[in-house]
């Protein structure tokens, strides 16, 4: 990893990676952000640590062919390593190729994401997620239909409870009714009684009106007849005269205002 030293340079570091890849350099004219660093030797003391044995250029030869010889023998690890393996040449612009061939490898393999067993998983959590959301929303339509049904009922059976106390005020009414009419035809019976009552008085006092008009007829035409009788017998009676008698002149009697004498009835 190249570091320009005596400048301000940004670390780079991928997502997912625990220590930066590289350092760009702050551009001119741009402000140095605070996680900017200057790596500069001439400053500060240094301690030297020697090891001996290969060098790094022969650890490195060494640790690609290793990995040569492990993606002969594995090939399906190949596009796995493929951009460590490209980051251990010794090539122009090998750390610009190893991280365009890590940007093509999957997410879980750039740190940017699970693995594909955990994606998997996570699906399947999805899927019995969904799977359960859509059995609660079913529990929840059962429910709410089993609650309008209930509620369905409940009105039924309100309603019959209001039919029944509408029959039964039906009925009340119709009792009411029938001794309403009951007791009007008590009224007409005793008015129909009292009107009998009337006419028998009336006829009462007809009968003795026409028995009193009737005696009283009888009564005058017993005057009548004893009227008529009466003149009967003063019709049939021999009639009396009487005047005053005056001597003649030869010496005969004579009656004179002669007037008739009515008879007597005894």
């Amino acid at each position: 990893m190249n570091v320009p030293l005596k400048t301000p340079v940004v670390p780079q570091q991928p997502p997912g990676e625990p220590n930066p890849t590289g350092y760009q350099p702050v551009p001119q004219g741009m402000p140095v952000p605070p996680e900017a660093r200057i790596f500069d030797l001439a400053m500060g003391k240094y301690d030297v640590v020697v090891e001996t044995g290969p060098s790094f250029t022969t650890k490195r030869d060494e640790a690609s062919q290793a990995m040569v010889e492990m993606m002969r023998a594995n090939p399906g690890i190949t596009p796995m390593i493929a951009d460590i393996f490209a980051k251990q040449q010794d090539w122009p612009e090998a750390d610009k190729i190893a991280e365009r061939m890590k940007m093509a490898l999957p997410p879980h393999l750039r740190g940017q994401g699970p693995p594909p067993e955990v994606i998997q998983m996570q699906q399947q959590m999805q899927q019995m997620g969904q799977q359960m959301q859509a059995m609660a929303q079913e529990n929840q339509a059962l429910k709410a239909g089993a609650q309008s049904k209930q509620m369905e009922l409940q009105v039924k059976a309100a309603e019959s409870q209001s039919d029944a106390q509408l029959s039964q005020a039906e009925l009340q009414y119709k009792y009411a009714e029938l001794s309403i009419k009951e007791q009007e035809l008590a009224l007409k019976a005793q008015e129909m009684q009292l009107k009998a009552a009337e006419m028998q008085s009336s006829a009462q006092l007809a009968n003795e009106s026409v028995l009193q008009t009737l005696a009283q007829q009888q009564q005058a035409i017993e005057q009548l007849g004893a009227a008529i009788m009466q003149a009967m017998q003063v019709a049939s009676a021999p009639r009396a005269k009487k005047g005053t008698a005056v001597k003649m002149p030869d010496g005969r009697w004579a009656l004179e205002a002669l007037e008739e004498v009515q008879p007597t009835i005894q």
